[in-house]
């Protein structure tokens, strides 16, 4: 098993739980992968979101997305499930911290730093030799 997650990678997670709990069907939801850069109307924040390789595969679903790991998709669906939606899916996830109401793959991805940090000592929790039940960060 893989030692480290990458809090990319994880953040998808939470995105893609909103877009569930609002029906979206993942396999007809299309979006075009590119690089984004422009500024969230409803709220200024910069988005600057690029794919990890820099590569991009034109009009795909939201399942193939999910296939190809493509951020570009993701921030996309992110915007059109809404910040709050997502806020509460990461609340589900276990994130304790407050949030703030923007669509902001950075943020995301310090969220998802934030998870993947807390799934790391529930991981090294499991592997103590342990005498009684430990409390851990998630539910």
């Amino acid at each position: 098993a893989q030692g480290h997650r990458q809090p990319g990678s994880t953040f998808k997670v939470m995105v893609l739980m909103a877009a569930l709990r609002q029906g979206v069907d993942i396999n007809e939801t299309t979006y075009e992968s590119k690089p984004l850069k422009f500024v969230d109307e409803g709220t200024g924040t910069p988005i600057d979101v690029q794919t990890y390789d820099h590569s991009y595969g034109g009009s795909m679903s939201v399942f193939q997305a999910l296939v190809k790991s493509d951020n570009t998709i993701f921030q996309q669906l992110d915007l059109d499930v809404g910040p709050e939606e997502v806020r509460r899916a990461a609340y589900d996830l276990g994130i304790t911290s407050k949030l703030c109401l923007h669509s902001n793959l950075q943020t995301l991805r310090l969220l998802a730093l934030r998870l993947s940090q807390m799934l790391r000592f529930k991981d090294a929790r499991k592997r103590r030799p342990r005498n009684r039940p430990y409390p851990l960060g998630l539910c």
